[in-house]
C-alpha cells in the first residue's frame, strides 16, 4: 500500500472488477489489504462500491475488510466480512524465523519501556513530545520517523531499504525490542471509528512485552475478545473508549507510574509466555473459524459455499 497513491479525500483509487452481468448463482468478492477511509461516518471505498455496481447485485457482493468493527455498524446490501489478511500472513512468516527471535521473551530488560513510531500522524507527535517532557530519555528508546531517529537506525533503513518488511525489521531491531517489557504501542489507525490491529501490537505480544496500546476508541477491549491478555490488572485501561482529543493523553496520565517504573519480565513470563503462542498458533486459525461464520451468515443457500471459504492467503 505504501506505493499505491492514496487521497486521505477520496479514499484509495479502487479497480474494480469489470462484470458485465452477475447471475443468480455467482458472488463478487472485493478484497481490501489495508484500513479504509471515514467522511462523516461513512467509508468512502465502500461507497464507491455501491456506486459501481447494480443494487440488484449488491446482495451477491462480499468485501473483506481489515476495519475493526466495521461489519457491525454497515447497513447497507453488500456482504461486509473482517479479516485481517495482512497480519494473518504474517504470523504465518514469522514461525519460519521463530528460531531467530524465540528468545527475545527471555532477556532481561534494560530500559523501562520503548515506544517506535513511523509515520509522524498527529496523535504520534503528541505522544512522542509528552514522553520526552515527561519522562527521564534514558528510560526509554523513542522513535519517530526521521524527527526522533533510532541510535542504531535511520528510519529510512528500517522502512525503506535493508529492513522493508515487517518480519526482517522484528530482527533487525531485537535490541529494541529485547531492551523493556512495556511497550508504548501507537497503532496505524486511530481518530476512525474503525482501526486496524496491525504488526505493531503483534510484535510485542510476540516479543513478551505488555503493551500499552493508544489506538482508535476500544481497540484494547477488541483485542481481549480476540483472547489477548491485556494486563489490564497493571495497565490502567479506562482510557479505551474516550474520545479521540483525549484518549492518547489519557493513556500516559492514568499509566504514568508503569511508564517511570517499568515492569520485569520474570513478574509476568506465564502470561506473557500465553500472548506469544495465542497470537502465534491460536489466533489465525479464530480467524479462519470468524471468516468461515460470517460467510455462513450469508443468504448464499444457493451456491455450493465450500468453493467461498477459504479466504485464499494459506
Amino acid at each position: 500500500s505504501l506505493q499505491i497513491p492514496y487521497d486521505p479525500e477520496l479514499g484509495w483509487p479502487l479497480k474494480l472488477p469489470l462484470v458485465q452481468q452477475c447471475s443468480t448463482n455467482n458472488i463478487i468478492v472485493i478484497h481490501f489489504q489495508d484500513s479504509l477511509t471515514y467522511k462523516n461516518d461513512l467509508c468512502l471505498e465502500i461507497q464507491n462500491i455501491e456506486r459501481y455496481y447494480p443494487e440488484s447485485w449488491h446482495p451477491q457482493i462480499v468485501v473483506v475488510v481489515e476495519d475493526m468493527g466495521l461489519v457491525k455498524s454497515y447497513t447497507g446490501m453488500l456482504n461486509i466480512i473482517w479479516f485481517p489478511t495482512f497480519v494473518y500472513e504474517m504470523m504465518y512468516q514469522m514461525k519460519n524465523t521463530q528460531h531467530q527471535w524465540d528468545h527475545y521473551i527471555d532477556s532481561q530488560p534494560t530500559k523501562k519501556w520503548i515506544s517506535l513510531n513511523g509515520i509522524p500522524k498527529w496523535f504520534r507527535r503528541r505522544v512522542a513530545e509528552y514522553l520526552q517532557n515527561n519522562f527521564d530519555s534514558n528510560d526509554g528508546i523513542l522513535s519517530l520517523a526521521n524527527i526522533i531517529p533510532l541510535e542504531n537506525h535511520a528510519y529510512d533503513d528500517v522502512y525503506h531499504g535493508k529492513g522493508n518488511d515487517n518480519p526482517e525489521n522484528f530482527l533487525m531491531l531485537e535490541w529494541v525490542f529485547t531492551a523493556a517489557t512495556l511497550n508504548i504501542v501507537c497503532e496505524t489507525v486511530y481518530d476512525t471509528e474503525h482501526g486496524i490491529l496491525t504488526e505493531k501490537t503483534l510484535f510485542a505480544f510476540l516479543a513478551g512485552q505488555v503493551p500499552l496500546c493508544i489506538a482508535h476508541q476500544g481497540f484494547v477491549q477488541q483485542l481481549e475478545n480476540m483472547g489477548f491478555d491485556m494486563f489490564t490488572d497493571i495497565v490502567d485501561t479506562s482510557y479505551d473508549n474516550l474520545p479521540d482529543n483525549v484518549r492518547w493523553h489519557q493513556a500516559l496520565v492514568l499509566n504514568h507510574d508503569l511508564i517511570q517504573q517499568g515492569l520485569a519480565r520474570d513478574s509476568v513470563k506465564t502470561r506473557l509466555e500465553y500472548n506469544k503462542n495465542h497470537a502465534l498458533h491460536v489466533w489465525p486459525q479464530y480467524l479462519i473459524d470468524e471468516y468461515c461464520k460470517q460467510m455462513r451468515a450469508f443468504d448464499f443457500n444457493y451456491i455450493d459455499l465450500k468453493n467461498f471459504l477459504d479466504p485464499g492467503t494459506s
